[in-house]
């Protein structure tokens, strides 16, 4: 997914994001399980006046 889709991640950001932080012997790996666009979230939450 990284390889098709990861420019996105450095030209339309910044980000929210879900996953998992997991450490074994010292190495830390971050998987992510969900991720939406900062403004789009706030689009949807928004309530309306």
């Amino acid at each position: 997914v990284y390889r098709e889709r990861g420019h996105v991640l450095f030209d339309q950001g910044p980000f929210i994001f879900r996953g998992k932080v997991e450490e074994e012997f010292g190495a830390v790996t971050l998987t992510i399980t969900h991720l939406e666009r900062l403004e789009r979230m706030a689009r949807r939450t928004a309530k309306p006046s």
